[in-house]
């Protein structure tokens, strides 16, 4: 399995997307999440980052 650094070298693919923002509502991060938990092999993973 890769670690995170890895998976974030790679970037973004069938499995692993991105977000700059966090969604404006619930509805639309349940939405994201549950797109990628029903896919094969995917998972959902969260970090805080500062930018600007």
């Amino acid at each position: 399995m890769l670690n995170i650094s890895e998976r974030i070298k790679k970037g973004e693919n069938r499995t692993l997307e991105f977000k700059r923002e966090v969604p404006d509502s619930l509805h639309n991060i349940l939405k994201t999440i549950v797109s990628f938990a029903n896919d094969a092999g995917s998972g959902v993973g969260c970090r805080k980052s500062e930018v600007g």
